[in-house]
């Protein structure tokens, strides 16, 4: 692959475009136990490897191409060498705008079936828990947000961003600069929605803000108590359709993980009711 991606920097883009295409797609959507093994002695920092993917979702490549790299990006191997504050930048401040802005267009151009929708609201969560890549996330890719009950509740990227304090005021601070009637403002409701919705599983600090933020928003705007409520309510009949499928067939231990989560969730809803309460004598 790399091999590749250096001939394409030598300009012969004509000759490397369509062995990149194959490859990646071979990856993304075709891996095995083999191939992540092999993988992971692979440097995804390497700044041909690096530049190759950058060029792989922009504009003028084909639509195989930007799809097959969104799904490449989103492999956990490659989110832990790119989004993990504590290593080297793999680019610049200026190659992360043009990465995120031609990885929006991208995630624009392709249908979003379930599977597109889950790789790229995890590729979304691994940018947005790093405070480098954070600021270059353009607006319309966080809208991607809405699709993180397509994610299993043990993803990864997703679980950090609920535990990273950091978030809901970067997201609110957004929310302040756009205006109430802007997306940002919504967003970052959704986004404490979210929180509430796994609100027994974070640690205290997270659980400690997320008490504290609702306080202040209901006392402003009680609307919002319907809308965080809404969020929480559709999540539990999600989790409830799927365990009264697994209890009709009969197929394993899924509804005990189901069962599990209900009980999470009718927890948060409970301690939810209960800070809204408060507010209300």
């Amino acid at each position: 692959m790399v091999h590749h991606f250096a001939i394409q920097a030598k300009g012969e883009d004509d000759t490397a475009r369509q062995p990149i295409e194959n490859i990646l797609r071979a990856i993304a959507y075709a891996s095995n136990e083999t191939t992540l093994e092999g993988l992971e002695r692979f440097d995804f920092t390497d700044e041909l490897f690096v530049d190759g993917i950058r060029k792989a979702v922009e504009e003028d490549r084909p639509f195989k191409t930007r799809k097959a790299a969104l799904f490449f990006i989103f492999m956990p191997i490659i989110q832990d060498k790119w989004f993990d504050d504590s290593l080297e930048d793999v680019m610049s401040d200026e190659a992360k705008d043009e990465f995120c802005e031609n990885w929006g267009s991208a995630v624009k151009e392709i249908e979003h079936t379930v599977g597109v929708r889950k790789a790229t609201c995890a590729t979304l969560f691994g940018m947005l828990n790093s405070e480098k890549w954070r600021s270059h996330i353009v607006k319309d890719a966080l809208k991607l947000m809405m699709y993180f009950s397509d994610l299993p509740d043990d993803t990864k990227c997703f679980t950090r961003c609920k535990e990273n304090t950091s978030i809901l005021p970067w997201l609110r601070s957004r929310a302040d600069e756009a205006g109430e009637e802007g997306v940002e403002t919504k967003l970052w409701k959704l986004w404490l929605a979210i929180l509430w919705s796994g609100y027994g599983d974070l640690p205290k600090t997270c659980r400690d803000q997320v008490l504290e933020v609702t306080k202040v928003v209901i006392s402003k705007a009680r609307r919002d108590v319907s809308f965080i409520s809404r969020i929480m309510t559709v999540e539990e009949k999600k989790y409830q359709s799927e365990l009264d499928w697994y209890e009709a067939t009969s197929l394993g231990g899924e509804p005990e993980r189901l069962r599990a989560r209900l009980e999470g969730l009718n927890e948060s809803i409970e301690k939810f009711a209960e800070v809204v309460g408060n507010r209300k004598k």
